[in-house]
Order: C-alpha cells, then sequence, then structure tokens
C-alpha cells in the first residue's frame, strides 16, 4: 500500500473502539478502495457480501447461499438479520462486515439498515464498511435512502486519485519522462496500476496492456460512465467536445447544439460524478481573465475521448502498435504538456507546504487569460508572487517561449518576485544566461525528475 497511511489509520480508530458502528467508504471506481480494505483486513476476522441490482428478499438469499451451510433456511425465506447473528455467533473477537455497492442493498428497501440498527442496539461489537463507488450518490442522495438509519453512520471516508509522488514510488524502475506518460493515462487510480509493468517502456505498456483488445483498459472509462449514465448519447457528444479542446459552454453550444441550459444540467450531472471538473482561474483582477472552463478529470474518459473515440473503426481493425503509431504517438506531447503542467503545480504546492520556496504562499493556483496561461501562481500574505511555466515538448524552453510568459505576465497584470521555470527538455543558452543575470529565476530541468 502507497500513501494511505491516513485512510488506514482512520479505518483503525474505528476498528480499535469497543463498540460497533458503521462507516461508508467512497470514491471513483479504480481509485483502491478494495486494495485498501483488503489490506486493511489482514488478520481480522472479516466477512463481505457485494450488492447488485436484485429485490430485497433475492438479494439476502443470494448472500446466504454465497456463506454456504452456515445455518438451515427454508427456500427463500431468510432475513439480514438471521444472516447477521449467524455470522456473529459464537465468537469473541470482532467481526469486520464490507458491503460493496452497498447503495444497491438500500434502493431495494429499509430491511438491511433496520437490521443493522437491530444489532448496534445489542451492543454487538462490529465494525460494518460500507463501500461505494458512486460519489454522486454518496454525496447527493444517500441520506435521503437511510432516512431515520442515517445517525447509524458514524464515519465518511472519501478516496481520492493518489498524486504523482505516489505514482512515482510505484514505478520507480521507469524514468522520469516515462513515469509522467504513464501518469498521464493511468492517473492516481491505483486500482490499475498494476495493469501497467514497472520497468517496461511508456510504449510497450501501452501496446501490451492498454490498448489491447484483451485487457480492456482503454474502455475502462467509457464503460463506467455508461454505466452510471443516462441518454449516454448526449453525455459522450459533450465528453467527445471536451476532449477536442471545447471547454466552454459557448463552445460546446456552437459544436452540440443542444440548449444551453441543457448543456449546463449535463455538466453538473458529470461534475457530480467526477468525470468532469470545472476549473476557475487565480484570482487577480476582472481584465483578461478568462472565466472557468470545464475538463475532463478521469484519466481513461480523457484518453478514450481524445484518441479512441474519434478513430473507432481503426482502433476496432488496428493491432494495438499500429493503433499507436498513428493515432497516439504523433499526438502526445499536447496531451501530455496538461499532466505535466499539473503535477509540476503540485510540486510547487508541497515545496510552499514544507516552507521550501523563498516566500510561504498564502494561495496557489494557475492563471487562466483570454490568450494566454499561467501554469502556476502564488501569492503570499504581503502580496508578493511565484509564478511558473511549463515547457514539455522537444526543443527545450526557449527565449521565445520566456517571451510568451512574459507576456502573459504582463496579461495578468503581474510582477513576479521569483519565476520557476520546468521544461522536460532543457532550456536554450539565451535562457541559461538570464539565470546568471536574474536570482530570481530558477530553472528546474526535469528530464531526471524534480532533483535541482
Amino acid at each position: 500500500m502507497i500513501g494511505r497511511n491516513p485512510e488506514m489509520k482512520y479505518l483503525q480508530s474505528f476498528y480499535d473502539r469497543s463498540e460497533g458502528q458503521a462507516l461508508v467508504v467512497y470514491g471513483e471506481q479504480g481509485v483502491g478502495k478494495r486494495s485498501l480494505l483488503q489490506e486493511f483486513s489482514r488478520n481480522k476476522k472479516v466477512y463481505s457480501f457485494q450488492g447488485r441490482t436484485l429485490s430485497e428478499k433475492e438479494l439476502a438469499y443470494q448472500w446466504y447461499l454465497e456463506l454456504g451451510n452456515t445455518f438451515p433456511a427454508t427456500d427463500h425465506d431468510v432475513t439480514y438479520s438471521e444472516i447477521l447473528q449467524s455470522l456473529l455467533r459464537d465468537t469473541a473477537e470482532k467481526i469486520v462486515l464490507i458491503i460493496y455497492d452497498f447503495e444497491y442493498l438500500l434502493k431495494a428497501g429499509d430491511d438491511f439498515m433496520e437490521s443493522i440498527s437491530h444489532l448496534f442496539e445489542q451492543t454487538i461489537s462490529v465494525q460494518i464498511i460500507l463501500v461505494s463507488s458512486s460519489v454522486g450518490f454518496v454525496e447527493h442522495t444517500m441520506v435521503s435512502y437511510l432516512g431515520e438509519y442515517a445517525s447509524l453512520i458514524q464515519g465518511i471516508l472519501k478516496l481520492k486519485p493518489l498524486g504523482f509522488r505516489e505514482f512515482s514510488e510505484y514505478f520507480k524502475e521507469n524514468e522520469f519522462s516515462e513515469q509522467i506518460k504513464m501518469y498521464a493515462v493511468l492517473g492516481g487510480f491505483s486500482d490499475r496500476w498494476n495493469f501497467f509493468q514497472p520497468g517496461l517502456s511508456f510504449h510497450e505498456n501501452m501496446c501490451r496492456n492498454y490498448l489491447s483488445k484483451k485487457m480492456r483498459l482503454a474502455t475502462a472509462g467509457l464503460d463506467y460512465a455508461d454505466r452510471v449514465l443516462r441518454e449516454t448519447s448526449v453525455y459522450h457528444t459533450i465528453l467527445s467536445g471536451l476532449a477536442s479542446g471545447k471547454n466552454k459552454l459557448h463552445d460546446l453550444f456552437l459544436q452540440t447544439e443542444f440548449p444551453r441550459a441543457k448543456i449546463s444540467v449535463y455538466l453538473k450531472n458529470l461534475i457530480d460524478l467526477e468525470l468532469v471538473e470545472k476549473v476557475v482561474s487565480f484570482p487577480i483582477g476582472e481584465e483578461n481573465l478568462r472565466k472557468g472552463i470545464y475538463r475532463i478529470s478521469n484519466p481513461f474518459v480523457l484518453f478514450y475521448f481524445t484518441y479512441i473515440y474519434p478513430n473507432l473503426t481503426a482502433f476496432n481493425e488496428y493491432t494495438a502498435e499500429a493503433f499507436f503509431e498513428k493515432f497516439v504517438n504523433p499526438f502526445l506531447d499536447y496531451y501530455m504538456i496538461q499532466c505535466y503542467s499539473r503535477v509540476c503545480l503540485a510540486y510547487m504546492q508541497e515545496l510552499n507546504k514544507k516552507k521550501e520556496l523563498p516566500l510561504h504562499l498564502k494561495e496557489t493556483g494557475f492563471w487562466l487569460g483570454k490568450s494566454g496561461l499561467i501554469d502556476f501562481v502564488g501569492r503570499d500574505e504581503n502580496g508578493k508572487f511565484i509564478t511558473g511555466g511549463c515547457h514539455y515538448g522537444a526543443g527545450g524552453f526557449t527565449e521565445s517561449d520566456f517571451t510568451w510568459f512574459q507576456f502573459c505576465l504582463d496579461q495578468a497584470g503581474i510582477t513576479p518576485d521569483y519565476i520557476y521555470l520546468f521544461s522536460m527538455t532543457g532550456f536554450d543558452q539565451a535562457v541559461m544566461k538570464r539565470v546568471a543575470k536574474d536570482p530570481s529565476l530558477v530553472l528546474m530541468d526535469t528530464a531526471r525528475g524534480f532533483e535541482r
């Protein structure tokens, strides 16, 4: 387990209590919920059940069948209470009960929560962990389904995707440049990391494991989206537009010809499901400021709608190698710069948290202008600024790139006290000479990582 120590401690703190308790653990599919709970379950007495779309009576009966002959029952005549009592009978050891996709049990009726309520009234020491991949359900409708039993939930843990630092640790056998590429495709969804083999190149992993028809990893994002969405044709059209760079409401309106109100509703639903995010610029005045934009936040959905959806016929007909070489590899730089920029921003925020920057920043983010972008902006309590710019592609960070960066600073109205420039392919001589004249300029050549 990499990067999940706080979550493990949180779960253990409830387990160490003498009384029974119910917790909710949720997060997007693939974020690592099952792996976390399997690790937490080591050396504990654990029972688990996978929820599914069945009637209340049938759900209880299926659970009974999975348990085997733990206790006698006649045909379908079995209740949740009988199941729970059978699990807890004749044991002094604390039991952990994990219910995956628990929303199906709630939607089927009240019997499950009623049986938990009766269980807790008997002061039985049991830890019940209710697990869900439906972020929207937990955050928006779970309480209404729980009703009078909502008070039984004593803790809620949301698992978020892990950061690049944890990803880099997992793939430490790979070069930094390879790690960035793989992170752009896999993101922080740790359950999917084991589809890639550490030590293999990005190219090899993509062809063997990601684009392979047998692995079905390339369509994982679409499969999940289609499972939780209705009117998929509308959502696919909007997601396709976002992947092609139509990231404003007006842009989507022009491309799709859907009413603006309809697009807004569908975007809100995608945001609730954490497939899309609305990002806003660092607050510096209003002039030349671009209002918030929408972008696909789930890396599997983004990759699918960037490369596979517009080339679906070829994807089904070409070999993985041929598809990668024709439709993916030639267009990677633009796709990767977005990930590289986010990783650099996160690195600057980490340095600030450790107080390793020349200023201690109170707010950080990026500036999005009408005709430019500043990858990192930070401001301290005295109004002093640190800014940063990123370059990913071939050719290195050039004097021309620096001139454009300065133009963006002018547009934003920022006179920075320090400037950090990041590049995956080095810096040209003109930029290097600037460092000797300007001690406030810091060059970060990240070809081998973030070590200066």
